[in-house]
């Protein structure tokens, strides 16, 4: 009955339901009969959640309940959507474009980034993000140069460790991107007369990482 008051939009209504899912999270993959279900209703609505990453958004429910799908996903993303690969496909777009988004919905874009830094080292979904690798690396190259969240060098630092094998080529945009990024925060860096920047020294890890890995420096 709480559900049906004055203030319970449709939005409300459904994050609701994704943080009493997330609650239940490690439960839930227990129960066959429950899981195909759950699944199948997430899919068939993750356009409705997920969809239209929009800059200018203003609808509060909306933009609280895209950062509870994004907290879920960090419980479930492991086992989700295995018969759906579109599905798939769009949370993990969903996660990497609201890294960019600002004000408002920072909100999204911070729960994103935490939820990337905890699934990238999932062993399951290696081998079902790798096939999305050359779409999803320039996706990421747009994101190295502008995203200020500081926990997305942490997952990019985990995404290269995990899937440096299958990176191929990709790799040498990435690191343009990268060396630009770091040019472009000593350029702030010498306006604004600061001497130590988180960003540049979790550019350069990665980059001392790439150098050690023998995929890219045999």
């Amino acid at each position: 009955m709480f559900l049906s008051g004055p203030g319970s939009t449709p939005e409300i209504i459904a994050e609701t339901c994704l943080v009493a899912l997330t609650t239940i999270s490690y439960i839930l993959p227990r129960r066959g009969d429950l899981v195909p279900i759950f699944e199948e209703i997430l899919a068939t609505n993750i356009d409705s959640i997920v969809g239209n990453i929009n800059q200018n958004e203003t609808n509060s429910g909306m933009i609280l309940l895209k950062a509870r799908m994004s907290l879920l996903l960090g419980y479930y993303a492991d086992m989700l959507f295995r018969k759906y690969p579109e599905a798939f496909t769009k949370i993990i777009d969903f996660l990497i474009q609201s890294l960019a988004l600002t004000g408002n919905q920072k909100v999204v874009a911070l729960q994103s980034a935490d939820t990337l830094n905890t699934i990238i080292s999932d062993k399951d979904l290696i081998p079902r993000l790798e096939p999305h690798l050359p779409r999803l690396i320039e996706q990421i190259n747009q994101c190295n140069l502008k995203i200020q969240i500081k926990l997305y060098f942490s997952f990019l630092q985990d995404f290269i460790k995990y899937y440096h094998a299958a990176i191929g080529d990709s790799i040498i945009p990435f690191i343009h991107t990268l060396v630009q990024r770091i040019l472009l925060e000593l350029k702030s860096c010498h306006e604004k007369g600061e001497k130590n920047n988180i960003i540049i020294n979790k550019c350069w890890n990665i980059l001392r990482l790439i150098c050690e890995l023998d995929s890219f420096m045999p």
